[in-house]
């Protein structure tokens, strides 16, 4: 069965290398940018599709968390070769 790519958590907090916090914000936007091999990671097996949007043959399963899909983007910097990702990132600060 194809799934469409959907964020899993609402907003999830991460640190970055340098030990910054990060809050994930929005949704998917279905480009695949991530999954097609825009970046360093490479093509997805688990989808289907080309460059301009496709599905995920295992969205919310064991295989998708695995692959660490249910935490990508995790910071800014990840986003930098991905210019049609929807998601974007606020700094959390003491405050937040």
């Amino acid at each position: 069965m194809l799934l469409p790519m959907l964020a899993v958590d609402r907003d999830p907090v991460f640190r970055d290398g340098e030990g910054r916090l990060w809050r994930r914000l929005g949704e998917c936007s279905f480009c695949g940018d991530c999954c097609y091999g825009s970046d360093a990671r490479g093509r997805c097996p688990h989808y289907r599709g080309d460059n301009d949007g496709g599905l995920c043959q295992v969205h919310g399963s064991d295989t998708y968390r695995g692959f660490g899909c249910d935490t990508f983007p995790s910071d800014p910097e990840c986003l930098r070769n991905l210019p049609r990702c929807t998601f974007s990132f606020l700094e959390v600060t003491g405050g937040d």
